[in-house]
């Protein structure tokens, strides 16, 4: 059912006239006959008769017309509906991001951001790990780490230094260390893709498996005695009392990068915000 033809015959019902409601919609009078017979025929009833007075509803148009109208105000709430979507997420951007950088290097951005943008409506969601290149359209833009995984948008924006974590009693005085002093300890393992690749595991004096998202309870675990462990320095910014840090040779890093969602039309905001990002960060590297 062809709703235009619809409103337009709601029209004539409502100016009583064939004509008026063609003036209302731009067709002549012979288009707007011929508009109304369509519609009488799709629905297998006369809806419309012409008297003396105009246009006027038959029997069975007084029974049809209530749903009409309820089948048009349907169909405007559903535009209206999907209008404001559409608005929404033209001015909404979701951000995914790794924990250290949504602690360390978001919040100073986004703060930038929302100043020049006020009205731009800002996400962020943490995980320890993305599936990159594929999205599955939930967000507008990853900050995370560059991988093989990475797609040919992602735009590295810093290199991320990884740092030796021990207790206080551990290497004291030192401010280094190499890889090969680390072997003869008890390692705590995280999921890193770099360090499981960077150490031979087998050459560890004990390994403690530590799957985790919270570098924080990492950081726990050495300060109790646990053993070391290696985490990006970003991650490190705020350690607890009882731990060191320490450079590790030779030095090791990972690249940090921001990767924009091109998989669909990109939103406003997306497009804003990979200008200001262009502006602010470029590529340093």
């Amino acid at each position: 059912m062809d709703t235009q033809k619809l409103r337009a015959v709601i029209a004539a019902v409502e100016c009583k006239s064939l004509s008026k409601a063609a003036e209302r919609f731009g067709y002549t009078p012979s288009a707007m006959t011929h508009i109304t017979n369509s519609v009488e025929n799709e629905l297998g009833v006369k809806i419309l008769k012409r008297t003396h007075s105009g246009v006027v509803l038959t029997e069975e148009g007084v029974s049809l017309y209530p749903e009409l109208v309820s089948f048009i105000a349907l169909e405007d709430k559903i535009l209206k509906s999907a209008e404001s979507i559409s608005t929404d997420r033209y001015n909404s951007l979701t951000i995914g991001s790794f924990a250290s950088i949504s602690l360390y290097v978001l919040p100073e951005l986004l703060k930038k951001f929302k100043r020049r943008y006020p009205d731009i409506k800002i996400s962020v969601t943490v995980q320890s790990s993305f599936t990159e290149p594929s999205y599955d359209n939930d967000f507008d833009i990853i900050f995370s780490e560059l991988s093989p995984l990475s797609s040919d948008d992602a735009r590295p924006f810093m290199r991320d230094r990884f740092a030796v974590l021990a207790a206080e009693d551990v290497f004291s005085g030192r401010v280094s260390v190499t890889r090969e002093e680390l072997y003869p300890h008890t390692f705590i393992m995280t999921n890193d893709r770099i360090m499981n690749t960077y150490f031979d595991l087998s050459r560890f004096n004990e390994i403690v498996k530590f799957t985790s998202a919270d570098d924080m309870s990492v950081i726990s675990m050495v300060r109790e005695g646990m053993g070391i462990a290696v985490l990006p320095s970003l991650s490190v910014r705020r350690v607890e009392k009882g731990v060191r840090v320490l450079e590790l040779l030779p030095e090791v890093y990972r690249t940090l990068t921001y990767t924009p969602n091109y998989s669909r039309d990109p939103s406003r905001a997306l497009r804003l915000f990979m200008s200001f990002l262009n502006d602010e960060m470029g590529s340093v590297l």
